[in-house]
């Protein structure tokens, strides 16, 4: 049987045709794998964040060399554009390609070095001159200063630099407590989706915590508390008196033991905004498992694997 020429170069241009489609997939699916796993990486850089020793003793970056051009290059650019620290954002970095590369902490240090920059105690030079010794870590600043988070991250936006949430994010589940083992840092590994608000958007939000697929949810951590008049012991659980006010859902951790909270056994509930008591902010669920407010509350009780699902995740 003779072969059409005609058919058989039509076989091998779709064959290259799938061939070529399969490369690209293939490429594409190697490009995004890349990419999470660099993602991964980072993430854990930034879950493992420097300590505060690091970046105190770390070389101070406005000793410059004899030789070093930057120094004469930044001390040119003073005399003629500099006239105060918030100039330092209108230096030309893009302008010279040198190494090291000048930074707006190079500058800084150098202005500073050679007395353009006065040290004073107005709020925006501490936390200008602890954003280049710490380089930007905003727990390491709030601790230094003396100052609450937003104090420090108002004003280092009106000085012009960015406050770096993502990266006080991840640091703050990893050093929140030595320990590691927080409600909000629990829920977060068992909700990986979840959207920290506190974090994300402002800090301690006094309604809830998380976001998972639109659903506000108010994560709480509760120990065991004893009546002293009949010695049950009971859980107190607050929450907004006005139903507006409330989360779509509250997530429990009951703690077993007081001394060691998350680090050891807890129940988890996951309450929805429905099952509370209407007109008032406060509830107890008792540990006995006979009273009627342990039966009932502990319907909702749910195994922390499940936890996600329960909230709407994809499996």
């Amino acid at each position: 049987m003779q072969i059409n020429p005609i058919t058989e170069m039509k076989t091998e241009c779709v064959i290259a045709d799938v061939l070529t489609q399969e490369i690209k997939q293939t490429g594409s699916r190697l490009i995004k794998m890349r990419e999470n796993l660099n993602a991964y990486h980072q993430r854990q850089v930034n879950a493992t964040p420097p300590t505060k020793n690091k970046f105190v003793n770390q070389t101070n970056i406005g000793g410059f060399a004899e030789d070093d051009p930057r120094e004469r290059i930044i001390l040119d650019w003073a005399k003629v554009h500099y006239k105060d620290y918030t100039s330092i954002n209108t230096f030309p970095f893009h302008q010279y390609d040198v190494k090291p590369k000048i930074t707006a902490g190079v500058v800084y240090l150098c202005l500073k070095k050679h007395s353009f920059i006065q040290q004073n105690e107005t709020t925006e030079y501490r936390v200008m001159d602890a954003y280049f010794r710490f380089n930007g870590n905003l727990q390491y600043m709030c601790e230094d200063l003396g100052l609450t988070v937003w104090i420090v991250a108002k004003t280092v936006e009106k000085l012009g630099y960015s406050p770096r949430w993502h990266e006080y994010r991840e640091s703050r589940y990893a050093t929140r407590s030595s320990s590691g083992t927080s409600a909000e840092m629990k829920f977060k590994q068992l909700v990986p989706e979840a959207v920290d608000m506190n974090e994300d958007y402002r800090e301690n939000n006094p309604v809830y915590d998380f976001i998972v697929n639109e659903k506000t949810v108010d994560v709480k951590e509760l120990t065991a508390l004893l009546r002293k008049d009949s010695k049950q012991q009971y859980y107190d659980f607050k929450f907004p008196k006005n139903d507006e006010e409330r989360a779509d859902f509250y997530c429990l951790f009951l703690c077993h033991d007081k001394q060691a909270r998350m680090k050891g056994s807890f129940d988890v509930l996951l309450i929805p905004q429905e099952a509370l008591p209407i007109n008032k902010g406060q509830t107890q669920i008792s540990v006995n498992e006979t009273a009627n407010s342990h039966k009932f509350f502990y319907q909702f009780q749910v195994d922390p694997t499940s936890l996600a699902y329960m909230l709407g995740c994809e499996p």
